[in-house]
């Protein structure tokens, strides 16, 4: 049994959630991760970045709830993608979204195609009321 505490209405963490990009691709045509109900954080990481080529930036499509369309996931400044700067090459890199309607979907887009699988772990925290 998961970590979610409730579908529909709580706070907590959800399951471990993998998103893989295979190599030579840059992961626009992977399935969007589904954390099952909306959460208003969601914590991102890779433990190998290596498959990630140089000067590859990184951006997301997020929905709030397993129906609707993936749309680019925007900062406050709704000009500019979330993404800032490129990625590391190696080792491991970590970082978090927020989404203060809560989002369900995620799928996340490299700038480039990956020359390795490239393994991303995702989990949803503080649940919002679906």
């Amino acid at each position: 049994m998961g970590r979610t505490v409730n579908r529909e209405v709580g706070f907590g963490r959800s399951d471990r959630q993998t998103f893989t990009i295979p190599n030579g691709a840059n992961g626009s045509a992977v399935a969007a991760v589904d954390l099952e109900r909306n959460y208003s954080f969601v914590i991102v990481s890779c433990d190998d970045a290596a498959g990630i080529p140089a000067a590859t930036t990184l951006s997301a499509q997020a929905a709030d709830d397993d129906s609707g369309a993936l749309n680019p996931l925007y900062m406050q400044d709704a000009s500019a993608v979330w993404q800032s700067g490129t990625l590391p090459t190696s080792g491991g890199l970590r970082f978090w979204l927020s989404h203060g309607f809560g989002l369900q979907r995620l799928r996340l887009i490299l700038s480039s195609n990956t020359t390795a699988d490239v393994t991303f772990y995702i989990y949803g925290f503080d649940g919002a009321v679906r």
